[in-house]
Parts: C-alpha cells; sequence; structure tokens
C-alpha cells in the first residue's frame, strides 16, 4: 500500500497494534460472563456482532498484511483465514474454560463470514492499490 512518505515508518506497527488491541479486546469480550440475549431467529443481533467483530480484525490483518511484500497478493486470504481460527479457539475456549458461556457453531459461522466478506471486498476492491 503506498502511504504518503511520513506514514511509511508508522503505518505498519500501527496497524499491528490495532490488530493486538483489536484481538485483546475480542479475547475479553468472548470469556467474560454476561447477561443473557434474547434470541430472535437465526440471523439475531448476537450474529451482527459476531460478523462485524471478525470483519473489523480481518480489516486490521489484511493492512497490517498490505506492508508486506511477500504477502501483498494473498493477504486477504491470510487475514481472514487467521480470523476465522482465532474465531474458532476462542468458541473452544468458551465451551472449555468458562462455565458461564457454552461454544456455539452459529457463532463460528457469523464469525467466518465476517471475515470472509471483509478478505472477499478488500481483495476485489484492494487491486487498484496494489
Amino acid at each position: 500500500m503506498a502511504y504518503p512518505f511520513r506514514w511509511r515508518r508508522f503505518a505498519p506497527p500501527l496497524w499491528a497494534a490495532l490488530v493486538v488491541t483489536w484481538a485483546g479486546t475480542v479475547l475479553v469480550f468472548s470469556l467474560i460472563p454476561n447477561p443473557p440475549v434474547p434470541k430472535t431467529g437465526w440471523l439475531s443481533w448476537d450474529k451482527l456482532q459476531h460478523a462485524s467483530a471478525y470483519a473489523v480484525m480481518t480489516f486490521f490483518l489484511g493492512m497490517r498484511l498490505a506492508s508486506t511484500v511477500r504477502w501483498r497478493r494473498s493477504r486477504w486470504f491470510w487475514a481472514a483465514l487467521c480470523a476465522i481460527l482465532f474465531g474458532a479457539l476462542m468458541e473452544v475456549a468458551q465451551g472449555a474454560l468458562t462455565t458461564s458461556r457454552t461454544a456455539d457453531v452459529t457463532d463460528a459461522v457469523a464469525n467466518a463470514v465476517g471475515a470472509t466478506l471483509v478478505a472477499a471486498a478488500g481483495r476485489l476492491f484492494g487491486r487498484r492499490y496494489e
């Protein structure tokens, strides 16, 4: 990605800091106890929150990988894969490490949908910036 001259040094560490901060935030919110959420069907507010959280994570990862020449072409694939794996691990951790949370396959699917949509959009619209 072409950054203005003064930002070339700061952009990769900035995106890395955003990735770490966002992943930590998702980790905390995935493992803390929460009040029951009313179910409104399969596509509920909870699923939208999952998809949005992992979409943002995929975007931050993809932007961080943009500064790595070796990964520039396939960065959106790797960003989505990392976000999906992180989401799957969070679901396993919810089932194994907490007593108030349960692992849910539909949450993992929502995570994957959010990550995949951003990766597809990044790959489609990001070509003009490569």
